[in-house]
């Protein structure tokens, strides 16, 4: 099935989608731990991301869009806008969040994704977008690449012992 022809349509979340976009986001985060223990879930990660979906629904620097297939939430996105006062490129977008189900991968709905909020971040001002992911994440780190990003910061985790 071609994106053109599959009757996916990418928008905005309703309020009644909430336990949908709360477990799309909790595969985003298992997704990632799979790449790094300091992504690993608390045991009220289900709990937590409901509330997360909720603010991010209410949150006027964030913008969060879905993919729906009939019913079905099969992608998400969600972005934000940080502002460093100090730099011309402020304020930034940033891709924080991104899952697609494995079923409709592959079908170019994650490049899809990214180029709509990246107009949406546009619109609330966003000189620049950026993508946040775990560096071990080569997946992500190919797609990012493919679309025309490029590495802006690096940041560096060590545990606390």
């Amino acid at each position: 099935m071609s994106l053109h022809s599959s009757g996916i349509v990418i928008r905005y979340p309703r309020r009644e989608e909430i336990e949908q976009i709360a477990n799309l986001i909790l595969r985003f985060y298992r997704v990632n731990e799979e790449f790094d223990p300091l992504y690993a879930l608390k045991p009220d990660a289900d709990k937590v991301a409901r509330k997360l979906a909720e603010k991010y629904l209410e949150d006027e620097k964030s913008v969060i869009l879905i993919a729906v297939y009939g019913d079905k939430i099969v992608g998400l996105v969600r972005g934000e806008i940080r502002e460093n006062p100090i730099l011309e490129s402020s304020p930034l977008g940033v891709v924080v969040e991104l899952y697609v189900h494995p079923s409709y991968r592959r079908r170019g709905l994650a490049r899809l994704l990214i180029s709509e909020v990246a107009q949406k971040l546009k619109e609330k001002g966003a000189k620049a977008i950026a993508a946040e992911f775990p560096q071990l994440n080569e997946i992500a780190l190919n797609f990012y690449k493919k679309l025309g990003f490029r590495p802006l910061t690096s940041v560096f985790v060590k545990e606390v012992e």
